[in-house]
């Protein structure tokens, strides 16, 4: 029963320091799970950094070629003018 001011514990909170397991392997299981939740979303977030990654060295190449084709279009004028 919670204490007086406090609501009762929900399925999905951590239990309390007082609460006990019916099942000592329970906890042992919900943990394993966790840990494999929480690697395979690691897994997934490395992925996709890496995709990110390659995109956006992509981009920049795309970027300073454009860069550099336009510093060759400025160039005629700028010399054109003097």
């Amino acid at each position: 029963m919670p204490a007086p001011n406090q609501p009762p514990h929900s399925p999905d909170a951590p239990p309390s320091p007082h609460q006990s397991f019916p099942d000592p392997g329970s906890r042992l299981t919900r943990l394993e799970e966790a840990i494999g939740h929480t690697d395979r979303t690691a897994e997934q977030l490395s992925a996709e950094i890496v995709s990110l990654n390659q995109r956006v060295q992509a981009v920049s190449k795309r970027l300073a070629a454009l860069e550099s084709r336009l510093g060759e279009l400025e160039s005629p004028e700028e010399e054109g003018e003097g």
